[in-house]
């Protein structure tokens, strides 16, 4: 594709060789053609959004809208969607071919050889025909702007979308690494946090089961945590404790984190139907869902 991309823009076979012969010596991408990564196949539609573009332009000179014209103009948009869709350091490629695209794209609109009439030039000389053709040019300019639009901007947002659409078709149950996603996402997943969160209704009510972080938290945002584990009878120094519970923050996501929001006045610790929404104000108690201990 290197060389290919040369000889796109009009170089010589020569050039086109070092290009190729560049890439292939590379110590970088011969590192990186050998380990499990996603530079590589990054790379591969990075150049091929770039090389199909290329050929597109260079077919606009000679047969617009003929089906090498829509194949290379398509590829280009499928091309940037994948090349997002695997990491989005690609966006600076989508982002490139836009720029020159909406360059060219700002030259057809003073372009006077485009047409889809196909007049000869002694209808064009006429006044009557005049008229015409500055219609058809108009219609023209549309079409390619259009045809752009769809290409450069539906297609590749549309891929890129359906590419999580089937992601999330596939891969639907709770996994090791869920903890890195919000929690919104994690309660989408069978089992996991779903397993908890299920049957929850969406506003914090009494009976619900929560979670509290401290998003200022140094060097880490935490979560309130407790566990079975308790505060020893007696400190090394001598110094008495409560011999109660350990309440800690937790910097990491874990089943222990999970309290119930529960009315003093009431023994219930599920959410009623309807369920009573915590109000500003409103006096409540914190109790560890594992433990069923109460938060002093």
């Amino acid at each position: 594709m290197a060389y290919q991309i040369v000889l796109e823009l009009h170089f010589s076979h020569c050039a086109a060789m070092g290009a190729a012969l560049l890439m292939l010596i590379e110590n970088a991408l011969i590192t990186q053609s050998r380990l499990m990564l996603l530079e590589s196949v990054l790379i591969f539609f990075n150049l091929l959004a770039v090389l199909s573009y290329l050929k597109f332009f260079n077919c606009q000179k000679h047969s617009p809208f003929s089906l090498s014209w829509w194949f290379w103009l398509t590829l280009t948009g499928v091309a940037c969607s994948c090349a997002v869709g695997i990491k989005y350091m690609g966006v600076f490629t989508y982002v490139l071919v836009l720029g020159v695209a909406a360059v060219h794209a700002w030259h057809l609109l003073g372009d006077q050889t485009l047409s889809n009439v196909g007049a000869d030039v002694q209808c064009c000389m006429r006044p009557a025909c005049m008229g015409q053709m500055q219609m058809s040019q108009g219609v023209c300019v549309f079409c390619h702007l259009l045809a752009r639009a769809v290409a450069l901007l539906v297609i590749p947002v549309v891929l890129y979308l359906l590419f999580f659409y089937v992601h999330l078709i596939l891969v639907f149950r709770s996994g090791p690494h869920d903890q890195i996603m919000s929690s919104a996402f994690q309660a989408s997943l069978e089992g996991g946090l779903a397993r908890i969160t299920q049957g929850q209704p969406l506003e914090v009510a009494f009976g619900s089961q929560v979670t509290l972080r401290n998003v200022f938290g140094k060097p880490v945002p935490c979560w309130l945590h407790s566990h079975q584990d308790t505060y020893p009878m007696i400190y090394e120094n001598g110094r008495g404790s409560s011999h109660q519970q350990q309440v800690t923050c937790y910097p990491f996501k874990d089943v222990n984190n999970w309290w119930i929001v529960k009315d003093p006045r009431r023994h219930q610790l599920v959410v009623s139907s309807p369920p009573r929404p915590v109000r500003h104000g409103d006096m409540v108690q914190l109790v560890h869902g594992m433990t069923t201990r109460s938060l002093n």
